[in-house]
């Protein structure tokens, strides 16, 4: 056997087989190239994929050899394809299964930038037992051999003198059609000198051969395509309209049966369509092309540049893989999230808002602005998250979040209950720190009683109960500070919303 060779797979054996027995013929689609894993490759029936495939595509031909029962493949790597060695060779069928397999002589393929880049033909011998059995199918976008082209193609410079024959016999009909005459006495209607406003050109075209008319805008083209006409044809007002482009127009008026269609192509390459049957009447509009494309407007759509949104906007993301996901510590790094505005460097004092609601009541007024944001002071400070409301008497009120504290993680948690967490209160939460207060008792106003006497000049001061003294007063002009009377205040408690004195 010689040291380079192509075998049938099992499962290609299978299908020919299958073929062979009145199924339908093997379907070759692809080739494929591999490096063989950097060792020299023998071939083996059991494979069902080369040792390590490095290129795939679609084969270009499959011809019959010389010799009965041989094919030719051939297929094409593109020069952008390459940096490797080529050591072995497969054909696929239209369902990916490896037909036959092949090791190939050490052939290199050159990166597409090291100066040598070039398409690189891969031929493929197979003998097989029925060559009836096997097809080609080729798609249209890939590389094809000349010989495989001109099987399939038309060649223009083959053909050019029956091109130029149908092309003129057409044309000549499309004349006659008109009421032109020939092209030999009709050469000044055909050239398109009249750039009168207002006036189009309906211009040869598919079916016209090539006659060129100045109608003006708003002409009924039932004087150009009678109703006998059976090409062409108008079964209802099918009039001119300038709004298309208002410049020079290609017009395609087309009848089949009880159905014509108008295809207005204009100068500016938009295309435009207009359908008319006995059942609905004219309908059709614009086509939307490379060369016209919609504007947001048209399709409803908001544009890129900035737009303003009507109506409620919804969004959908996929969930599995949620943008800018991670630790906390990771989001100065990572500049993903459904909604991001990127860094933004302010200079000055600043405020930027990133949510904002203006309403006021139908009834009264009383406009306020409501919004998220973040204040950035012109400062060697950090930015402070903010809500802030105004008012249309120009009141600010305004929750800022300190963002400038001590160093270190630090943060709060409001409860539902009303509770806050946070490092400032006692046991770190507000109800822990308020049970350790005496938050119930309270000193009423301040009573004065004034010192009394008995006959013997001795003095009994006491306070009501419930009181509590806080303080004396004394005479000023006795050296002896005499106490003149005292001061004191009720004790009481908070109990169902009231201040109750406590009586002892």
């Amino acid at each position: 056997m010689s040291e380079y060779y192509s075998i049938i797979t099992d499962a290609g054996a299978a299908l020919e087989a299958a073929a062979a027995a009145g199924g339908p013929p093997v379907a070759l689609t692809q080739f494929a190239v591999g490096d063989g894993g950097g060792a020299v490759v023998i071939p083996n029936p059991s494979q069902v994929a080369l040792v390590n495939e490095v290129y795939r595509g679609s084969l270009s031909s499959l011809t019959t050899g010389e010799q009965p029962n041989v094919l030719v493949a051939q297929g094409i790597i593109p020069m952008e394809s390459g940096g490797y060695t080529i050591r072995e060779v497969g054909i696929f069928t239209q369902d990916g299964t490896l037909y036959s397999v092949s090791n190939y002589p050490d052939q290199v393929k050159p990166e597409p930038d090291s100066g040598y880049a070039a398409k690189l033909g891969i031929e493929y011998l197979l003998q097989v037992s029925s060559t009836s059995d096997i097809t080609l199918i080729v798609s249209p976008q890939d590389y094809l051999t000349e010989e495989r082209a001109n099987t399939l193609y038309l060649r223009i410079d083959n053909n050019l003198s029956e091109i130029a024959a149908a092309g003129a016999e057409a044309q000549q009909a499309s004349r006659d059609h008109l009421g032109l005459g020939s092209a030999s006495t009709h050469d000044a209607q055909e050239t398109v000198t009249d750039a009168t406003a207002g006036r189009l050109l309906i211009n040869g075209g598919w079916g016209l051969g090539g006659v060129g008319l100045w109608i003006a805008d708003g002409t009924d083209l039932h004087a150009y395509f009678p109703t006998a006409a059976s090409g062409f044809y108008s079964s209802g007002n099918a009039v001119i309209n300038s709004a298309l482009t208002n410049q020079t127009i290609d017009y395609i008026w087309i009848k089949h049966g009880e159905i014509g269609t108008l295809i207005e192509i204009g100068y500016d390459g938009r295309v435009a369509t207009q359908v008319n049957s006995t059942v609905g009447g004219w309908f059709g509009g614009i086509v939307y092309s490379t060369l016209n494309k919609p504007t947001a407007g048209d399709i409803n759509a908001v544009a890129k540049t900035g737009d303003t949104m009507t109506g409620a906007l919804g969004m959908e993301f996929n969930t599995s893989g949620w943008p800018g996901a991670g630790a906390i510590a990771d989001q100065l790094a990572n500049g993903m999230a459904p909604l991001v505005n990127h860094i933004y460097s302010a200079s000055g004092d600043v405020y930027l808002p990133l949510t904002k609601a203006i309403t006021q009541s139908t009834e009264f007024g009383y406009a306020s602005s409501i919004d998220f944001g973040i204040a950035r002071s012109n400062t060697n400070k950090f930015a402070q998250p903010c809500i802030t409301a105004v008012n249309d008497r120009g009141e600010i009120k305004q929750w800022v979040f300190e963002t400038n504290g001590n160093a270190g993680n630090q943060g709060v948690i409001y409860m539902p209950d009303g509770n806050i967490l946070g490092s400032a209160f006692y046991a770190g939460n507000l109800l822990s720190h308020l049970g350790v207060l005496v938050n119930d008792v309270s000193l009423g106003a301040n009573v004065w009683q004034p010192r009394t006497t008995g006959d013997d000049n001795s003095s009994d001061q006491q306070v009501p109960p419930g009181h509590t003294m806080i303080g004396l007063a004394t005479s000023p002009f006795d050296s002896s500070d005499t106490v003149t009377g005292i001061y004191y205040k009720p004790i009481q408690k908070y109990v169902s919303g009231s201040w109750v004195i406590i009586n002892g």
